[in-house]
């Protein structure tokens, strides 16, 4: 477990060039926890957005999992 929690990363997270957040990739719950979740923009223009992510100049890991992006065009009424 040790040298799996090493292998994961810090990576710092940029929409259209500006930074968001720094996420740390170690999942730390156990099987059956929720995985956790980071909002990237809330609103923000519609049309098309980068989404970069980059390894953080201080991590020592280098892997990272995305289980998925939802994106939302708002709500309507």
């Amino acid at each position: 477990m040790e040298e799996w929690k090493r292998a994961m990363g810090f990576f710092d997270v940029y929409v259209d060039d500006r930074y968001i957040h720094t996420i740390d990739t170690y999942f730390y719950g156990s099987w059956g926890s929720h995985a956790d979740y980071k909002l990237l923009l809330t609103n923000g223009t519609t049309g098309h957005h980068t989404v970069r992510i980059m390894k953080n100049v201080y991590s020592q890991g280098n892997k990272f999992i995305i289980l998925g992006f939802t994106v939302s065009s708002g709500c309507y009424k």
